[in-house]
């Protein structure tokens, strides 16, 4: 598909002149007709944010068997795209004074944990935001051989203290700081600590710092009932109908949030402006060369710098049915979010070479 997508790129770059008429027009209705033309494929849901203006593209089916294309407000998982929503609210919390990045995580715990440290150096906060503490992808340990709805079966719901009691479990082999391993439980653990120390649930906080105060209206942890009808169906590669993540709605930091392009375009407008102390520390790389495509990582957010002298900062996300894709170029103002309701193993990888097209096209028609 990505060999596809270069195809496509290459085709369209020469109409750059006319994209003040129709901007990315023929890139994406390109692209859009191809990717959901192939049998892993189902629906597509792409908002961009440039210079003041937004911009929508749709394509495709909510449900197979049925010609209903999605919209801007089709509502989507959006998997580990919930990681950049936990960091936002980690520096939030950082910038308050609440805590520092620098802290051992233990400080934030009940009990003894004298196993989150290795030869004396604690797991930090920082570590815990750039997935350097070690610890494993899943907390309990997930067998990824199950299917979804066997996982969901034995772990209908993962709590707060069930990751704890795994955790205690734990046994580090690495000094922290030093190797990036992508962990869920990190991204949780945070969000536990957050919990504690605003002394509110996270979908408050949530609500509170950034979906309230930006209008995001159809953003939540949990889909409210009268809503429901607007849930992309999601589907694994083989066309068959996935579960939601409900194993994680007491553990949501780390990716539970739902949300529509509408409302991602409002919060990447928000999430560009590094004028704002919280926004420009949760965008400062704190640990260089991960083994995500060589990308640095801030919290959370991976970040690539660029030959043009700017910089991309992207996370992707998937449920067992969705698949999402976020990418931000602060340098010109330029925000791209990709939602598909399809889990195919190849389908992030696209979705994030094409927002990096997107960007590039962007970029390059400001310099014509």
């Amino acid at each position: 598909m990505h060999r596809l997508l270069l195809r496509v790129i290459a085709c369209c770059l020469p109409a750059l002149p006319s994209l003040a008429q129709g901007p990315l027009d023929s890139l994406l209705n390109s692209f859009g007709a191809s990717f959901t033309s192939q049998p892993s494929h189902n629906g597509l849901s792409i908002g961009v944010y440039a210079d003041g203006k937004t911009y929508y593209f749709n394509y495709g089916t909510v449900k197979r068997g049925t010609p209903i294309t999605p919209t801007d407000s089709t509502i989507y998982e959006l998997g580990s795209v919930t990681k950049t929503f936990t960091a936002y609210l980690l520096a939030q919390a950082v910038t308050e004074g609440k805590l520092h990045l620098q802290d051992d995580v233990r400080k934030y715990l009940d009990g003894t944990y004298p196993n989150l440290a290795y030869y004396g150096h604690p797991i930090t906060i920082e570590n815990l935001a750039n997935h350097t503490a070690g610890l494993p992808k899943f907390l309990p340990r997930l067998n990824v051989q199950q299917t979804p709805d066997q996982i969901l079966a034995m772990y209908p719901d993962i709590s707060g203290a069930q990751l704890l009691s795994e955790l205690l479990r734990f046994i580090p082999d690495t000094l922290p700081g030093t190797k990036f391993i992508y962990s869920n439980a990190d991204a949780q653990l945070i969000g536990l600590i957050l919990e504690k120390i605003n002394a509110r649930p996270y979908a408050e906080l949530l609500h509170r710092y950034i979906t309230g105060p930006l209008g995001m209206t159809n953003t939540w942890l949990t889909v409210p009932d009268k809503d429901t009808g607007r849930i992309a169906v999601g589907y694994n590669a083989k066309g068959e109908i996935m579960p939601k993540l409900r194993f994680w709605r007491s553990l949501p930091a780390a990716g539970y949030i739902k949300s529509t392009t509408e409302d991602m375009v409002k919060y990447m407008q928000f999430y560009l402006d590094e004028k704002n102390a919280v926004v420009r520390l949760s965008h400062r790389v704190t640990f260089h060369n991960t083994g995500e495509h060589d990308a640095d990582i801030a919290l959370f957010w991976f970040v690539k710098e660029q030959p043009g002298g700017y910089r991309e900062l992207l996370h992707g996300g998937g449920s067992f049915g969705t698949t999402s894709l976020c990418l931000l170029v602060p340098e010109h103002r330029i925000g791209v979010i990709c939602l598909a309701n399809d889990a195919a193993p190849e389908t992030e990888h696209t979705l994030t070479l094409l927002s990096e097209a997107i960007a590039k096209t962007l970029i390059t028609s400001k310099s014509l």
